[in-house]
């Protein structure tokens, strides 16, 4: 746990001495155990051919999650929660991204906070420890904000992880050590934090924090619009880069147009700071923008949006089509050897979003990125998600297209990086027992041809299927 959360829990306990022995009033444990078989390819490199990665793979995985949460008296709440996995070096493969950094089991922190809710009776809550934190869009939420995926400003405590989904199979999302502040007025909601990036494999997220304000108004039925700021702080010095200091201003309204039938949402986020002690950008390796060492300071300026609608009726087998359009700024001058040491492009280092779970690894800035949504539950027990996406560069000449995977990109020549469809199937056994098939297709573009290192555009593919039970 980061230095300064580990302050405010003693911090905490001075204050509410009583805390540190209260009674348990009541105590609950849960967890799930996921068992899952997977398989990709080409999703390193888009090539077939035997010189590139070989990126081929496929393996059994085993993903377990574990929680206990207390409630104890005045107000006071403990989780804690564990996941374990068994990681890709224990698997036969030829993943290109397996590089002996993993464990053969891994057992990780996810959460371990204390809650304090309604201190001295005011409106005020206090949460601080590891965490999840999103806000804006919540694919858990019961209402309108669950049409769009995770959260566009903040939602994953380390966003470049993974940097291949042949890396783990699914997606995931990392939480905080943090320190957050609450203050719920009934038709508004203010919260004010302080969260650090959780420690990875690579260290690209190391020391990278950020101070924000999330203001929601809720007080017009079926709808919430909110305001942020965010103050983050980068230190890639170990990585031969230079400081970012990062201001983010955003915008967002999201309810329903037609009652439980029609859902819009709308953001808008505008980013700039400096960047110190760098020769210029080099967008790369890690959902951050790494940069060369020298001795100019550059700007950091850019913006990303996002609007969607969602149709959902309330009718037979809950039919559901979407419809998602996100514009990443993207930088005109990031060719090394030939840019300057400004960034002008989208920078949103909590991002939580998935743009296509293959090509979601270099969909982070410089693009334009369409996606229709949909799926159908046949009964109680079958449903069945599909998601289509096509992705565009924003700036695409003389171009060297951002990439999490450091798979060689030359530069673009062509704006077209092509599409992907992901298909799943689901079956529920009961409430704890569910069952899943799916896969997807990712079709690359001309862009991708022109760029990549062996000229090749072959489709990349994943399949898994696995059982999920839940307790």
């Amino acid at each position: 746990m980061k230095r300064y959360t580990l302050l405010a829990l003693v911090a905490a306990v001075v204050m509410f001495p009583g805390m540190a022995r209260a009674d348990i009033s009541n105590m609950d444990i849960g967890g799930d155990l996921m068992l899952l078989f997977f398989a990709s390819d080409n999703t390193g490199d888009f090539s077939d051919d035997a010189s590139g990665l070989g990126d081929e793979t496929d393996f059994l995985r085993t993903e377990a999650h574990l929680w206990f949460q207390a409630d104890l008296e005045d107000n006071v709440m403990v989780r804690i929660s564990l996941e374990a996995d068994r990681d890709m070096e224990s698997i036969e493969n030829e993943n290109a991204f397996d590089d002996g950094n993993f464990s053969d089991l891994d057992v990780f922190l996810e959460e371990a906070f204390v809650s304090i809710a309604n201190v001295y009776d005011t409106p005020l809550s206090v949460k601080m420890g590891r965490m999840f934190i999103n806000f804006g869009d919540n694919p858990k939420a019961d209402n309108f904000n669950r049409f769009w995926g995770s959260s566009m400003w903040f939602g994953d405590g380390n966003a470049m992880s993974p940097i291949d989904i042949s890396q783990i199979g699914t997606w995931e999302i990392d939480p905080f050590d943090a320190i957050l502040l609450e203050y719920d007025m009934d038709s508004a909601v203010i919260d004010a934090f302080y969260a650090q990036a959780v420690d990875d494999p690579f260290e690209t997220n190391a020391d990278l924090s950020t101070w924000g304000i999330n203001a929601s108004y809720i007080g017009l039925e079926g709808h919430q619009f909110d305001a942020y700021f965010a103050y983050t702080n980068a230190d890639y010095t170990e990585l031969n880069g230079g400081d970012i200091d990062h201001y983010l201003i955003g915008l967002r309204a999201a309810g329903d147009i037609l009652p439980e039938q029609l859902s819009y949402k709308a953001e808008v986020s505008y980013g700039l700071g400096e960047l110190e002690n760098s020769a210029g950008f080099i967008p790369g390796f890690g959902d951050v923008i790494c940069t060369t060492p020298g001795d100019d300071d550059g700007d950091i300026e850019g913006l990303a949006v996002e609007a969607g609608l969602n149709y959902h009726p309330d009718m037979a087998y809950k039919p559901e089509i979407g419809f998602i359009y996100t514009w990443l700024q993207g930088d005109e001058d990031n060719v090394p050897g030939a840019q300057d040491e400004d960034f002008e492009g989208a920078y949103l280092p909590f991002e939580g979003k998935v743009y296509g779970e293959i090509a979601n690894s270099f969909i982070f800035t410089n693009a334009h990125i369409f996606h229709i949504t949909t799926g159908v539950d046949f009964n109680e027990q079958w449903g069945l998600d599909a998601d289509w996406y096509y992705f565009l560069m924003d700036q695409d000449e003389d171009i060297v297209q951002p990439d999490l995977a450091g798979r060689g990109w030359g530069v673009a020549e062509d704006d077209d990086l092509g599409f992907e469809v992901d298909v799943q199937l689901n079956y529920a056994f009961n409430e704890s027992v569910a069952t899943f098939v799916g896969g997807g297709v990712f079709w690359p573009g001309d862009a991708i041809e022109g760029m990549s290192a062996t000229r090749e555009d072959d489709e990349a593919y994943f399949i898994r299927t696995g059982v999920k039970v839940a307790f």
